[in-house]
């Protein structure tokens, strides 16, 4: 089990999320600091931008550090807004900005099996300078005509994963965090960390 991990975010609703998720693998995981400079994420991938993130604050912290990146990727819109998805509508814009632009910009997909979506999530730990983890997770959906449902962020109220009737927002976010992108994600990661000490100490 590590001891302590520091995540890469000040989201408090990432933290939220995967917090239950590392219960067996992790003792502490701690955000940063409201205080840390922002990280420029300027990677081409999700990837990328999930390596800049931990990798700084690893070389800063001198400490495990665990970084993600995620977005929403739809099928009409060529992928987009894929790593932009964060500032798709611009830097400032709201919760609210950003739904309405994506649903703008597919006003003219009236056909719901056209809307395909999916999350993605790129999770990346380092532990160390020779020990780096790194694991994905997916969600696939469809984006709905409307936003639906007020639990959740982002792009929660219009994102319907396959298998249900309801967007992210309408589900709760205990279904929601039992088949997310990034508790899938987490969960490869958390799984790794387990079997990893779990070896070392036989």
């Amino acid at each position: 089990m590590i001891e302590k991990i520091i995540f890469a975010s000040k989201n408090k609703h990432k933290i939220e999320e995967i917090k239950n998720m590392f219960s067996g693998s992790v003792k502490n995981i701690i955000p940063l600091d409201d205080e840390y400079d922002d990280i420029i994420e300027d990677g081409n991938s999700f990837y990328e931008n999930a390596f800049i993130k931990s990798n700084h604050v690893y070389k800063n912290l001198n400490t495990v550090s665990l970084g993600d990146d995620s977005g929403l990727c739809i099928e009409a819109l060529d992928g987009k807004p894929g790593i932009f998805s964060a500032r798709y509508a611009g830097e400032q814009a709201t919760q609210e900005q950003k739904i309405e632009k994506i649903l703008i910009e597919m006003n003219n997909v009236s056909d719901i099996e056209k809307r395909k979506a999916y999350f993605a999530t790129s999770a990346v730990l380092i532990i160390s300078d020779n020990l780096l983890i790194h694991t994905k997770g997916f969600v696939y959906g469809l984006i709905s005509f409307e936003p639906h449902g007020s639990d959740g962020f982002g792009y929660d109220p219009i994102f319907i994963p396959d298998g249900y009737d309801k967007t992210f927002a309408e589900l709760g976010s205990e279904i929601k965090n039992s088949i997310s992108h990034r508790y899938i994600a987490m969960a490869k990661m958390s799984n790794i960390i387990s079997n990893m000490y779990s070896y070392a100490n036989r």
